[in-house]
């Protein structure tokens, strides 16, 4: 049987524009005080679940709430991000920086989609 390498997939920590509710995409915003404590939080679960560092890879996006996050969780460990584009969210364009009921009122026809769709 071959063994597959186990993958653990992190999201940045809260945002001043995440509690803003302002899209984002590629446009950069700062790590809230909560969003510091989550990125401690990340770093204390991945310091249990792995014990040598030696052999793992860590990619983040080039965007800065990622980069922060990484700094922060990786503090004490013997890892380095590296930084992978391909990984940056997808630019929205001139929502980025908007909130959800401002761009209802600049394009009704293109902010449809259900409320039960989103990621919370």
């Amino acid at each position: 049987m071959t063994d597959f390498p186990e993958v653990y997939f992190l999201r940045h920590g809260q945002t001043e524009w995440n509690l803003q509710g302002r899209f984002q995409g590629q446009k950069d915003s700062p790590l809230t005080a909560l969003g510091r404590v989550q990125a401690e939080d990340q770093g204390r679960l991945l310091r249990a679940l792995i014990a040598d560092w030696r052999a793992v890879d860590v990619w983040v996006s080039p965007l800065g709430r990622t980069r922060k996050t990484a700094e922060i969780a990786l503090r004490n460990v013997p890892a380095m991000p590296e930084i992978v584009p391909e990984l940056a969210e997808i630019n929205v364009g001139g929502w980025q920086g908007l909130r959800r009921a401002e761009i209802e009122k600049l394009e009704p026809r293109l902010a449809t989609g259900s409320q039960s769709e989103r990621f919370e």
